[in-house]
């Protein structure tokens, strides 16, 4: 009987949330730690983008879940776009929490917009990338695509 009444209250229950997006400094963390670099200081960053040397992304899961409305195969450049933003100004990021609704400030871009949604704090690109930059990555990725037709 005990563990009928065990079964019935797990099948009822939600499932527990996704620590990766449970707050907004968390998505940041994953979003780092997809590209490997939360373990690198801003400086650190700065230092390897001089050099010339790119950044690997080793969990492309995880970096995709850190956004709310990544929807098309274009989306990817606007998602590196703040990752560009962020992560250079990782030690610096000024959060705003508020109930629904977050922002992060990185030196003198535009804020970052974080959403609370069912499945924890979101990216959202619409409100994170500034218009033209959103056009000229869409246009860019829309060359790219015609160059790779046949």
């Amino acid at each position: 009987m005990a563990l009928l009444v065990v079964g019935v209250m797990a099948c009822g229950a939600d499932p527990p949330p996704d620590l990766r997006y449970a707050t907004p400094r968390a998505t940041l963390g994953t979003l780092f730690e997809a590209w490997g670099v939360d373990a690198l200081t801003a400086a650190d960053v700065e230092a390897r983008k001089a050099r010339g040397r790119g950044f690997h992304l080793s969990d492309p899961a995880s970096f995709r879940g850190c956004f709310a409305d990544w929807e098309q195969p274009a989306d990817e450049a606007l998602a590196g776009y703040v990752f560009g933003v962020l992560a250079p100004a990782k030690d610096a990021l000024r959060v705003v929490p508020g109930a629904e609704r977050t922002l992060v400030f990185a030196e003198d871009a535009p804020p970052v917009v974080l959403r609370r949604d069912e499945g924890g704090w979101r990216i959202v690109l619409g409100e994170s990338v500034p218009a033209s930059t959103r056009r000229h990555l869409g246009e860019a990725a829309r060359d790219l695509e015609t160059e790779r037709a046949p």
